[in-house]
């Protein structure tokens, strides 16, 4: 595991210095739309992830739902 985090963060190092030299403005703007296309897709994910927590405790409040805390949730994992 130790040896993947290297690894990624030799990859990371790699383009963070590519990127730097980049003259190409047409890269640059895919990588800014790639960029913005992948912030948008998790704060949707986000934004799901907390309706859904919500609804939950919603439906806890009105009886109709039991909740399981971190711990009990994380063991039947």
């Amino acid at each position: 595991m130790k040896a993947d985090n290297i690894n990624i963060s030799q990859d990371k190092l790699s383009l963070i210095e590519w990127i730097t030299q980049l003259q190409d403005s047409s890269i640059i703007n895919k990588l800014k739309k790639f960029k913005a296309e992948n912030s948008d897709d998790f704060k949707q994910r986000l934004k799901s992830g907390l309706k859904e927590g919500f609804r939950d405790i919603k439906l806890h409040q009105e009886g109709k739902v039991e909740l399981q805390t971190l711990d009990e949730f994380l063991n039947e994992l």
